[in-house]
């Protein structure tokens, strides 16, 4: 699979606010973005209040099986 960066959007890293690259798409269905699956967690370990046990839930399983997916190309 081939990255065409023409279509790439600029965006911060909530938690460390490095400058990362995500298609727009993304950028739009998600409330936060994230540069790798460590700030994720760091962010969501400084935010307990904000994020429902159902929702860490679901988190943990998306970064899961996209490990997976990767682990597999």
């Amino acid at each position: 699979m081939e990255l065409n960066l023409d279509r790439m959007a600029r965006t911060n890293c909530d938690n460390c606010g490095n400058n990362i690259c995500k298609s727009p798409k993304i950028i739009e269905q998600n409330k936060h973005n994230f540069c790798n699956k460590s700030c994720y967690k760091e962010w969501l370990n400084n935010h307990k209040d904000l994020v429902s046990e159902r929702n860490k839930k679901i988190a943990v399983n998306y970064w899961k099986r996209r490990n997976e997916k990767l682990n597999a190309i």
